[in-house]
């Protein structure tokens, strides 16, 4: 069984996040340039674009990285009030609840921890592609796993 973010999951989601008035207000901040400009170019590199690969790779703007770089890359978010873009490659592909405890959680857990804003990319990271041009619209954010019951 696959689980699309609901009513009850979005909330816990806002909770963990911060609410939506929130995530807004920290893409407020960083006002409209954000949304004009590459995620490279984004004043104090505010924005950042976390990739998960199919065969469990981490990357950080397009940049291979480690879990512990992407762990740092969150904290220096959280110092700055930036916020997160996650893409996951074949997002439509249901993952076992092992994958995604192995894969895909730890970097969850890493955002939620420093209590980024995150929205869904539809798309890889690409140093000419503005921010703007990266949002998912929620009705095509990727499926959760079923849990272990």
């Amino acid at each position: 069984m696959v689980v699309r973010p609901t009513r009850c999951v979005m909330g816990f989601l806002e909770w963990l996040f911060g609410t939506r008035s929130t995530a807004d207000k920290r893409w407020g901040l960083l006002g409209g340039e954000a949304n004009e400009l590459p995620i490279g170019a984004v004043r104090g590199h505010a924005v950042a674009h976390f990739k998960v690969d199919v065969r469990g790779g981490y990357f950080v703007n397009g940049a291979r990285a480690s879990l512990e770089e992407v762990i740092r890359e969150c904290a220096r978010l959280q110092q700055i009030g930036g916020v997160v873009i996650y893409y996951r490659e074949n997002a439509g592909q249901e993952l076992s609840c092992e994958v995604f405890d192995a894969v895909v959680s730890p970097v969850i857990q890493a955002i939620t921890e420093a209590r980024l804003p995150l929205t869904f990319a539809g798309r890889d990271y690409d140093p000419n592609v503005k921010v703007a041009e990266y949002f998912l619209p929620v009705e095509a954010w990727p499926t959760l796993p079923k849990t272990h019951g």
